[in-house]
């Protein structure tokens, strides 16, 4: 602005007196080595940032970078280096105050007649300059949370929020899981987000990685530890069994977990075994053990399984004895004699559960002739007696109050009995008489054919 042309006296004296302070300013911005760097920065400052710019320029045109968000970045460098124009500005102002300090040591600076009166746009920009050097970017600092302990399979929540920057910039982040166990395929569900979440699929370590970007530069990266507690194994004794009396159950654990993938050992006991019995386990550490049913009733078996750190809860399974179909026993055959009475005896029958028996008898076949009848068809031991000879047939039943036995058969056969001689009644008669004896009443309870002798 050239003070000679002004058009009015009191625009003239303004300006001047706004001239003057400006000079003051500048005089004792001597190039001291404060200044001097003040100077350079702003000069190093503006040639980064043109080179970002162009970079920018380049990199919003032909690429498409999520992890540092270009656009926000290319207009933050364009805004600054239209707004300040800073390489004129320095060069300009640091070559007017070499001319200012030339004059006032040649005591030849007039106030009227000022060098480059365009002095008050040089010195707003200078000052601009200096403005952001005093308030330069200063990197982001990333915060990824504290170290967690999580459950697995857990979903982990990741928390950036404690990112700051103190520039006040708004921050861009990038997140990364940087370690996880092996044979995991854990994922973040969303990388460039404030808060972010995976699923802890495997035991063992995860570390995520944070960096936030503040549209020019990015922070240190920041870490946090997650890492899956151990869980109690889950014991599995399988599925309940009904088995007969002497069979041998066996018993399966092989569907117990460890969802750490832990290795797991095996404790198997009996927790309930029927009265009388003497049941014991092949092995009691082995994953399916085996036992013989001795006795009816039930057997409860407990399995726990342990880690390595911690035991499971009690898993139990339950072996009942099926219904064993009771044995009837009528007894060995016999040979008796007409008219003797026979005896049967069932009372060797059996039923492996011990359960109570009933006993159903029955004649299924005597001779022609006979009109024998057991006395009581339902006790252990009933009897008839032989009216006949021949062969008698007696069957046995016996119920256990499930079901019924076998049948059971007995054979009963007459003995050939001796014939009974009768030689009539006593006669008295004269001599000469004839006598005639009479042997009609012998008998043979057999019926078998009389020969006389």
């Amino acid at each position: 602005m050239n003070l000679n042309k002004s058009p009015s006296l009191s625009f003239i004296h303004i300006s001047q007196w706004f001239t003057i302070t400006i000079l003051i300013c500048l005089i004792s911005f001597t190039p001291s080595l404060s200044q001097a760097t003040t100077v350079a920065q702003c000069e190093i400052k503006l040639a980064q940032l043109s080179d970002q710019t162009k970079q920018a320029d380049y990199s919003g045109k032909h690429a498409s970078n999520k992890r540092y968000g270009l656009l926000p970045k290319l207009d933050n460098a364009k805004r600054k280096l239209q707004k300040t124009k800073f390489i004129d500005a320095i060069k300009q102002i640091y070559d007017y105050k070499r001319k200012v300090n030339s004059l006032l040591a040649e005591g030849k600076l007039d106030l009227s007649n000022l060098p480059e009166p365009d002095l008050l746009g040089k010195a707003d920009n200078l000052i601009a300059c200096i403005e952001d050097i005093n308030n330069i970017n200063h990197a982001p600092i990333a915060d990824a949370g504290p170290d967690q302990t999580v459950a697995p399979d857990a979903t982990v929540i990741l928390d950036g929020s404690n990112s700051y920057d103190q520039d006040g910039e708004l921050l861009y982040f990038l997140w990364s899981l940087v370690t996880t166990p092996t044979d995991s395929t854990a994922e973040l569900d969303d990388t460039s987000a404030m808060m972010r979440s995976f699923q802890a699929d495997k035991s063992g370590e995860y570390v995520a990685e944070l960096i936030v970007n503040d549209g020019e530069v990015d922070s240190l990266a920041n870490s946090v530890k997650i890492t899956t507690e151990n869980t109690r194994p889950v014991a599995h004794a399988g599925a309940d069994q009904s088995k007969f009396i002497a069979d041998a159950v066996i018993l399966d654990g092989s569907a117990s977990t460890d969802v750490d993938g832990d290795l797991i050992s095996f404790q198997w006991s009996f927790s309930l075994v029927p009265e009388g019995s003497n049941a014991m386990l092949s092995d009691i550490t082995a994953i399916m053990p085996t036992f013989v049913i001795d006795v009816a009733g039930t057997y409860t078996l407990q399995l726990v399984v342990n880690d390595g750190t911690e035991d499971s809860e009690i898993d139990t399974v339950q072996v009942n004895t099926l219904n064993t179909p009771p044995i009837a026993n009528a007894g060995p055959d016999q040979t008796v004699f007409v008219g003797d009475s026979v005896q049967l005896d069932g009372s060797n029958s059996s039923d492996a559960d011990l359960d109570m028996l009933t006993y159903l008898w029955n004649m299924t076949a005597k001779p022609l002739d006979s009109a024998a009848n057991l006395d009581n068809a339902s006790i252990v031991n009933p009897s008839f007696i032989v009216d006949a000879p021949g062969f008698y047939t007696i069957s046995l039943v016996v119920n256990d109050g499930s079901e019924d036995s076998n049948v059971d058969i007995i054979l009963v056969v007459t003995e050939n009995s001796r014939p009974v001689a009768d030689a009539g009644i006593d006669q008295t008669g004269f001599v000469g008489d004839t006598i005639t004896l009479d042997g009609g009443n012998s008998s043979d309870v057999d019926n078998d054919h009389l020969i006389y002798t």
